[in-house]
């Protein structure tokens, strides 16, 4: 096909899609999803805390590291790692994680089952954020696909319950994602600044804008009028976004 009755074919696409006319402001609009959130808190809780441990190693050196926090700080020492790259050469890589997790473990004794209500807070705030950025982008039936992040993947919810740093950075990149589509220059600043000070892997956002640019360009090239340029620019911006991350989920998994 063509570019031109390719990007054609993709607003038709999106035409048909029944516009977002509800009032999003009604007091009762969202009752469905905070019907959600309870229902999958209430499921998760009983996952998260089935047992007194936790089914991945990581989670107990992060509730213990969070619990050391605030007499440790910034430390580039860390003496236990004896077996590890980081016997000579520590880093806290996940310290705005461990930020977040320190008010939940306290308790010096066993940190563990508050850094499990950590990680659930985080999930719930993930559901939540997701929710109101399609809302916010007008995206139809963002109930559904909040129901279909939630219930259509098994593997999903099992990376989203583990005590470890990339849940609190997929909450910053729906926020990332939101503010790249909007093209908020200083927003996208200020996340990527958040995100690689709580997660080791910080080019991910920068990798997510790159394929947002490239699916704007693309659009740019073959629309004809400014609206079509925003549809068409936005659209393949985020299928960019999916099909980048689609290429590396595997090999980053």
């Amino acid at each position: 096909r063509e570019p031109g009755s390719l990007l054609l074919l993709e607003l038709k696409v999106m035409s048909a899609l029944p516009a977002s006319s509800t009032n999003h402001s009604s007091s009762f609009f969202h009752i469905p999803f905070i019907l959600l959130l309870v229902y999958a808190g209430l499921l998760l809780h009983g996952e998260l805390f089935l047992t007194e441990g936790a089914f991945e190693r990581d989670g107990f050196y992060h509730a213990r590291y969070a619990q050391m926090l605030p007499e440790r700080g910034l430390s580039r020492s860390f003496p236990w790692m004896q077996f590890s790259t980081w016997k000579d050469a520590f880093c806290d890589k996940d310290f705005l994680y461990h930020v977040y997790l320190a008010p939940f473990c306290r308790d010096a004794h066993e940190p563990l089952a508050g850094a499990k209500m950590a990680t659930l807070v985080l999930v719930l705030i993930l559901l939540t954020l997701f929710y109101v950025v399609l809302l916010k982008l007008d995206a139809p039936w963002p109930l559904f696909w909040t129901i279909l992040l939630v219930f259509g993947s098994g593997l999903f919810l099992n990376r989203m319950l583990m005590i470890r740093s990339h849940v609190l950075s997929s909450s910053l990149m729906v926020v990332g994602i939101y503010f790249i589509l909007r093209q908020n220059f200083w927003m996208c600043f200020g996340c990527a600044f958040v995100y690689a000070w709580s997660y080791s892997f910080a080019p991910a956002l920068l990798m997510t804008a790159l394929a947002a640019e490239v699916g704007r360009a693309i659009a740019k090239r073959s629309a004809s009028s400014p609206e079509e340029k925003t549809k068409a620019s936005n659209f393949r911006a985020a299928i960019a976004i999916g099909g980048k991350w689609e290429c590396l989920r595997t090999p980053l998994a």
